[in-house]
């Protein structure tokens, strides 16, 4: 699996994660963001020990690396379209500024494009970000008042069915009623299963992109199967939330670009 691939590799376990997280947003897919992470860690060089170094390294990496290095992760047709300018960029710097919080002149230096096209990058993907996401969103979180304002976040973003559930099972049911696009998922859900029991399942039965609401966002991403695609830290800022279900609602998935 490639937790063990990039644990060989020297990867720390939360370097690791952390590259996970960023990837997964990048492309909206576990396993497309997992299998890149696993052919960039043996070639990814020492950095600083921070965020910014170590998605610099791996983003300058990515684009070195020859087409066939990164089989059996991506078509060559994919990584050509990833890497040109256009979408994919956007939500790099997308989920760089928004989601992970990094400043412009921080996500420049990940991109290597300065700060003023940057800037231009981002505004490209906040206007996109005002067109109805369209999808089914099932939120799944056991406190009332979190789950409702998730719940609205959802609909202000222009979901197009909304449901709740406050545990396993309810969450089963409400799939089995309308299976969702999305489901934003707490990890605690008090007794019995939990939000990695939510995801797994909605994964294997209705290719459910997951956003996962966490207060330990690296300690869930282990790189096993139908883990989160998103991981939103506690507490949460609206605008992250708003930003992860756009970039699950337009994820870029390998068998699309491939086509």
């Amino acid at each position: 699996m490639a937790s063990a691939s990039v644990a060989r590799h020297g990867l720390t376990p939360l370097e690791a994660a952390m590259l996970r997280r960023y990837f997964r947003a990048v492309f909206g897919d576990q396993q497309s963001g997992d299998r890149l992470v696993a052919a960039l860690a043996p070639r990814l060089p020492a950095g600083d020990g921070t965020v910014v170094s170590l998605f610099t390294q791996a983003t300058r990496t990515w684009r070195k690396m020859h087409v066939d290095d990164c089989a059996p992760a991506f078509s060559a047709r994919t990584v050509i379209d990833v890497l040109s300018p256009g979408q994919a960029v956007e939500r790099q710097a997308g989920v760089l500024i928004d989601v992970f919080g990094l400043s412009v002149d921080q996500a420049a230096t990940v991109l290597d494009r300065s700060a003023g096209e940057v800037v231009r990058l981002l505004s490209a993907t906040r206007r996109g970000r005002q067109t109805p996401i369209g999808k089914s969103v099932l939120v799944v979180e056991d406190e009332p008042l979190i789950a409702q304002h998730l719940a609205q976040l959802a609909r202000k973003a222009g979901a197009g069915i909304v449901t709740m559930a406050r545990s396993y099972d309810e969450a089963m049911t409400a799939a089995q009623a309308s299976p969702p696009d999305i489901v934003l998922c707490d990890y605690d859900l008090g007794a019995g299963k939990t939000g990695t029991d939510v995801v797994r399942t909605l994964s294997a039965e209705y290719d459910t992109l997951a956003i996962f609401v966490t207060a330990y966002p690296n300690e869930v991403l282990t790189g096993s199967e139908h883990e989160p695609s998103f991981i939103i830290s506690k507490p949460f800022r609206d605008d992250v939330v708003r930003a992860a279900l756009y970039f699950a609602a337009t994820t870029i998935r390998p068998e699309l670009l491939a086509a």
